[in-house]
């Protein structure tokens, strides 16, 4: 089922100033065969199935239609004061 406006947002890994806020629509669908989850770790692990999950663990995946993307530009975002030496 849809969930309108569901927003996601995400941080830069080498500076908090920066940020990308994702609004859209999102859809949650069962990974019954695990077959997302294990692609996952093929591609990152070069392992054939997730190892991690216990035997009754139920997995879902999330998708989401982009409606807005946000990404405010910051003025001190590269060179914030309390970095500066």
């Amino acid at each position: 089922m849809p969930t309108p406006a569901s927003p996601c947002a995400g941080c830069s890994p080498t500076t908090s100033n920066r940020h990308v806020e994702v609004r859209g629509t999102a859809t949650l669908a069962p990974d019954e065969d695990r077959s997302f989850i294990d692609g996952m770790a093929r591609r990152h692990t070069g392992a054939e199935r997730h190892p991690f999950d216990g035997p009754d663990d139920e997995r879902v995946t999330l998708s989401l239609v982009p409606e807005q993307v946000s990404c405010p530009s910051i003025p001190v975002a590269d060179d914030p004061p309390f970095h500066r030496r």
